[in-house]
């Protein structure tokens, strides 16, 4: 030991000695751990550094991929470099997938190699992909809600030349099956009808024809809402005859699905008898010309017969129909005598209809309702009736309707 320290020390009574020990073990401690969380720190801020300098790769993102292949893939094909085009599909579909343009030049290059095969578009939604293509190129726009992965960057004019100059150039091709020729047609933008191809014998159990099919399926039997009004003539049969011919105004609300059609509707019969008929009321008889009725009910059709443009319906259905035979007084008046004659109406009927372009019809339909008017002490009013109406409707579903139009389908 320092002789210093010694002589220190050796100064100090025991007690003092005790005391300074004291102080100085806790400083020992404190600097030990001092120096291994600086070391710790250090170590750390090393590691750090090495990490940051291996990550040295950088992330293409999807759009610039698509976008460069977008000009690679014409530049290429032109300087023959068939090896080049094929690895540049295979890149972006490898870290893009699937989407329009991809999907079109993959079945361009497959025609051009006398390749194609209809696994190629297996397990995708084609016939939306191709209507998205046709909607791009005669709309500038999708005018369809297309799901969002149909997206892509916007292609180049010149990608979409060099597409459809490829496909006129295969056209010629004298090897194209059926198949071929409707993706090189539809790809050169020759897109007029060009579904009917799927609806008719050429490409029957193909894959595309039954996509087709489909996504025809999803709209064809959606629901319509169907309006219309009406007028026309109530005739009755039987002893009510009494009471005459009455012209009737109505209308229509309801739904069509498939065949199937079902509608509420109000109609109204008014005009005075012909001839005086006796009722009673308040134990009084009294004689009366009066006459105003209606009929609300819920009636069904089901389409027996649908050509072109025409129908043809059976219709039934049940309702309440009644009218007014007596009304003396004002209708405020507490002691205004009145009275109505009310029936249940079983119906069945034919109807015909003729449809426009806009979905719109005219039609006629004659209904021979069964009713049972009861008129105690009075005149006989048993008889059942007839009503012939004249309609002016629509029926449609704006969605199945447009997306029936994209799809070009006969049945619109």
């Amino acid at each position: 030991m320092n002789p210093l320290k010694t002589l220190f020390f050796n100064s100090l009574n025991p007690y003092s000695v005790s005391r300074l020990n004291n102080i100085i073990e806790p400083i020992k401690i404190i600097r030990k751990y001092l120096t291994i969380l600086l070391a710790t720190i250090l170590c750390t801020c090393a590691y750090a550094q090495e990490v940051e300098g291996l990550m040295k790769r950088k992330y293409i993102p999807c759009d610039d991929i698509i976008y460069n292949s977008l000009f690679l893939i014409p530049e290429h094909f032109e300087r023959n470099n068939m090896d080049t085009v094929t690895a540049i599909v295979s890149y972006w579909e490898k870290h893009c997938g699937i989407s329009e343009p991809l999907l079109r030049i993959k079945i361009l290059l497959a025609i051009n190699a006398d390749t194609l095969h209809e696994k190629i578009y297996n397990n995708i939604p084609i016939i939306n992909y191709l209507s998205y293509y046709r909607e791009m190129r005669t709309n500038d726009r999708p005018a369809y809600n297309f799901e969002p992965y149909y997206l892509v960057p916007p292609a180049s004019d010149s990608f979409d030349h060099f597409t459809k100059e490829l496909a006129l150039k295969l056209r010629k091709k004298k090897s194209n099956s059926e198949l071929d020729n409707f993706f090189l047609d539809f790809y050169s933008n020759n897109f007029d009808n060009i579904f009917f191809r799927l609806q008719d014998t050429l490409l029957t159990n193909s894959i595309l024809k039954l996509a087709y099919e489909k996504e025809v399926g999803r709209y064809i039997n959606l629901p319509e809402w169907h309006y219309s009004i009406y007028s026309g003539i109530w005739i009755p049969t039987g002893n009510i005859r009494i009471v005459g011919n009455h012209p009737i105004i109505g209308f229509q609300i309801g739904l069509r699905r498939k065949n199937l059609l079902i509608d509420g509707a109000i109609d109204f019969k008014f005009g005075s008898s012909p001839k005086t008929y006796f009722v009673e009321e308040n134990d009084s008889l009294y004689s009366t010309t009066h006459f105003f009725g209606g009929f609300f009910g819920v009636e069904l059709g089901y389409n027996l017969i649908n050509y072109k443009t025409h129908e043809l319906d059976v219709l039934t259905g049940i309702g309440f129909d009644g009218f007014d035979a007596l009304s003396i007084g004002n209708s405020k008046d507490p002691d205004r005598i009145a009275k109505s004659i009310n029936s249940l109406n079983l119906n069945l009927g034919i109807g015909y209809r003729k449809y426009f372009k806009n979905k719109t019809y005219i039609g006629l339909e004659a209904r021979y309702n069964f009713v049972n008017y009861q008129n105690t002490n009075g005149t006989d009013l048993t008889g059942n009736t007839l009503t012939i109406r004249l309609k002016y409707g629509i029926s449609r579903n704006l969605r199945r309707d447009e997306n029936l139009r994209r799809l070009d389908n006969k049945k619109l």
